[in-house]
């Protein structure tokens, strides 16, 4: 059977940085019950372990989460109250993040507007309170690194 916790400490380099707490139980139900947030935790393990390698490409287990985690976020995006749930919000989060991980640059404004957009409908940054307000702190965590670097870069141009 597949370990959660361990999956779960595996999925973003920030979680290293702060405190996780080994049990989150919401976060693992969320984890089985959504295909979305399923294939969004195997794409960043093995697009974590395609970079621990370092070939510099996606291997074709990781392209396969990718293109399943695109489908399903496409399909969410065509009703707005999917597109606005939490673990909408949490998957875009992560794909803004892997795509800035890799180097697609492009991807990742994609991804940052959209979740700018998903977040301001929700009413903003402070209305995320899932999970005792984490997923604000996730998504800041996501997204700010990532803007903060185009901002930079787009200074140094």
């Amino acid at each position: 059977m597949l370990d959660l916790i361990t999956l779960r400490s595996g999925l973003s380099p920030f979680e290293a940085c702060v405190q996780v707490h080994s049990t989150d139980e919401q976060y693992s139900a969320y984890l089985m019950e959504d295909p979305a947030l399923f294939h969004m935790a195997l794409l960043q393990v093995h697009s974590s372990l395609d970079v621990k390698q370092g070939e510099g490409v996606l291997s074709p287990v990781t392209r396969l989460h990718l293109s399943k985690l695109l489908h399903l976020v496409q399909q969410r995006l065509e009703s707005l109250q999917a597109a606005l749930s939490d673990s909408t919000i949490l998957v875009v989060s992560a794909l803004a993040m892997a795509a800035h991980d890799v180097g697609d640059e492009t991807a990742a404004r994609k991804h940052v507007a959209g979740l700018y957009k998903i977040v301001g409908l929700r009413g903003g940054v402070t209305s995320l309170t899932y999970n005792d307000h984490r997923m604000q702190r996730k998504v800041c965590r996501y997204v700010l690194p990532a803007a903060f670097a185009r901002t930079v870069a787009d200074q140094l141009t």
